[in-house]
C-alpha cells in the first residue's frame, strides 16, 4: 500500500511542477483515528466509574447519622447491611440499564459520521452475550460495592456516639411505642 502511495506521490509531484499541494488519506489513518477515539472513550468511562465508586463510599459514611438512628430504635446490623446491599444492587441494575441505553445510542450515533468516511453503510453489530455480560458486570459491581461498603469496620455495627441526644430520643420513642403494644423491627 505504501509503495503505491509513494509512486502516486512522485507522479503528482512531477505533474504539479515539484509542489506538493496534495495529501493522502488512507483507511489505515481513519482506523487509527477511530481507535484513538475509542481508547479515549474507554479511559474516560473508567475514570468516571472510579470517581463514582469513591463518591458512593463517601455517601455511605455521611449516612452514619441515619444508621445510628436506625440502630438506636432497634434495627439489627443485618437489617442495615441488607438495606445497603439492596440499594447498591438497585444502583448497579439501573446503571447497567442506563449504560446499555447510552451505549446503544452512542453506537447508532457513530454510524452516521462513519457512513460519510467509508463505503460501509452497515449498522453496528450487537452480540447478545456482550450485552448480557456488560449488564451482569454492572450488577456485580453494585453488589460488590454494597458488600465492600459494609465490610471492614462494618458501618452497620458501629457503636455510634450520641449526636445531640438523638439516640436518647430514639430509645425513648422505642420504649413508648413498645409500651403501647407496638413493636419496632
Amino acid at each position: 500500500m505504501q509503495d503505491a502511495i509513494d509512486e502516486v506521490s512522485a507522479l503528482l509531484t512531477q505533474t504539479h511542477r515539484g509542489v506538493e499541494d496534495f495529501t493522502f488519506d488512507t483507511r489505515q489513518e481513519l482506523a487509527e483515528s477511530l481507535e484513538n477515539t475509542a481508547r479515549s472513550t474507554r479511559l474516560t468511562g473508567s475514570l468516571i466509574a472510579g470517581i463514582s465508586l469513591i463518591v458512593g463510599g463517601i455517601g455511605l459514611t455521611e449516612r452514619i447519622r441515619e444508621i445510628g438512628v436506625r440502630r438506636a430504635v432497634g434495627a439489627k446490623a443485618r437489617h442495615i447491611f441488607t438495606q445497603i446491599l439492596v440499594e447498591s444492587t438497585v444502583g448497579g441494575i439501573l446503571g447497567g440499564i442506563l449504560g446499555g441505553i447510552l451505549g446503544l445510542a452512542a453506537a447508532l450515533g457513530m454510524t452516521h459520521p462513519i457512513k460519510f468516511t467509508t463505503d460501509s453503510a452497515s449498522l453496528p453489530v450487537f452480540q447478545t452475550a456482550s450485552v448480557i455480560l456488560s449488564f451482569a458486570f454492572a450488577v456485580l459491581i453494585g453488589v460488590l460495592s454494597g458488600i465492600y461498603r459494609d465490610s471492614g469496620k462494618s458501618i452497620a455495627s458501629l457503636e455510634l456516639p450520641d449526636s445531640g441526644g438523638m439516640a436518647l430520643r430514639a430509645i425513648n420513642l422505642r420504649r413508648i411505642t413498645e409500651s403501647r403494644g407496638y413493636t419496632l423491627s
